[in-house]
């Protein structure tokens, strides 16, 4: 943790039981992060202390998460594994569904620019308009690689896969064309 800007920084968790793979405040209280085998863990006192979610979902088999797919936004989590799954609270980790990422073997990357749009991506692209319930097939950027990176604003999205290329799509991710490339 932080509170001077990123001048200093202390350690305020250890979880032994995985690693941790990403974090997201809803403010500055409030935060969850998530780590390989689903787990959960939340912060009520600006990540001073974390503590594990009795109610995470069930890790099946040799599922895990990935470091950039987990969000949160008002009252709803989604996180995208390595099983073609992704999960979904639409309670804060009450309860938790999933969807499947046909089509994606991997979910490297989501976001969703509301409770109920959203890509994910990993081999290929898939999009939700239900909140994560289901997801189909989507227009993937570029041409090989991971989609390793997803983020957005209203009907623009912005992506990245395994190059130098950021893509960019103002039409909710179809098409992709290339928005930048860097060196």
């Amino acid at each position: 943790k932080t509170i001077d800007g990123g001048q200093t920084w202390t350690i305020v968790n250890t979880s032994p039981q995985s690693d941790i793979l990403s974090i997201d405040f809803c403010d500055s209280l409030f935060g969850y992060a998530v780590g390989g085998q689903s787990t959960i863990l939340k912060t009520t006192d600006g990540g001073s202390s974390w503590a594990r979610m009795a109610t995470e979902p069930v890790q099946v088999g040799a599922e895990a998460g990935w470091n950039n797919s987990f969000q949160v936004m008002g009252t709803h989590i989604w996180f995208g594994t390595n099983a073609t799954k992704v999960y979904h609270s639409s309670d804060l980790g009450v309860t938790w569904a999933s969807g499947v990422a046909t089509g994606s073997v991997n979910t490297y990357a989501l976001h969703y620019n509301s409770a109920t749009n959203g890509l994910a991506g990993g081999t290929a692209m898939v999009k939700s308009v239900d909140g994560g319930t289901t997801y189909t097939a989507a227009t993937t950027p570029g041409l090989s690689g991971n989609v390793s990176g997803i983020t957005g604003v209203g009907t623009n999205w912005w992506s990245v896969r395994t190059g130098t290329d950021i893509y960019c799509s103002t039409d909710h991710g179809t098409p992709w064309p290339v928005g930048n490339t860097t060196t």
